[in-house]
Parts: C-alpha cells; structure tokens; sequence
C-alpha cells in the first residue's frame, strides 16, 4: 500500500481524518485534511514533527478515513510534502499549532520547543 495514492484518493473526497497504520507502530497516525492538505498529524503523544519522523520510511499496512471529521488543530502551513515525500527538513519546518474552538475560532496558539 503506498502513502501518496492512499492519500491522494481520500483527500479527494473532502475534508475528515485519515487514520494510518504502520508498520512497527503501536499507534495510528491520524491525518486531519482540509481542501485536500494534510493540515495536522499526530501519532500517539509526539508532536506533529515527531510524528512525521516516527513515520518516515515505514510500510503503510491500512487507512482508513472518517469524512467530514472537523480538525481542531492545525499547523501553520500544510503538511502533505512532508507527509508524503519523507521530507528530511520535516521536523524543523512544521512549527506552531493553532488549536480552534468548535466554531471554528482561533483559542490559542504557540510554537512547541524543539
């Protein structure tokens, strides 16, 4: 199973959470989309950039995706490069998370130490 093709054919189907797994991997990766970009990832309790690093080079095993699932955090760019490519500059480029309320407003903000 390769990422970019799981990736490509749910965020084709709108905004929700794609939830991974991976091999060596105790815990699924959940993937926010929003109009076709990764916009948050976590696996566990690592941070995004700690996510995408858990991640890098392991085989995808499923996917699953929850469509119209509203994210309530999202990074300050999007992150499907860094996702999909392995991007080794991943861990130093993905910064703050915003987190938002249920109506869509901003709540907080704040870079995570590195």
């Amino acid at each position: 199973m390769e990422l970019s093709a799981v990736f490509r054919k749910y965020a084709g189907e709108g905004d929700g959470q794609l939830a991974l797994k991976f091999s060596g991997v105790p815990h699924l990766c959940n993937v926010a989309i929003e109009g076709g970009e990764a916009v948050f990832v976590k696996l566990g309790l690592l941070s995004p950039e700690d996510s995408l690093a858990a991640i890098r080079g392991k085989k995808l095993l499923e996917a699953s995706f929850i469509k119209g699932v509203k994210t309530r955090k999202r990074l300050p760019r999007p992150v499907t490069d860094e996702l999909l490519q392995g991007d080794a500059t991943a861990q130093d480029s993905v910064g703050a998370v915003a987190q938002h309320d249920d109506k869509g407003g901003q709540t907080s903000a704040g870079s995570r130490p590195g």
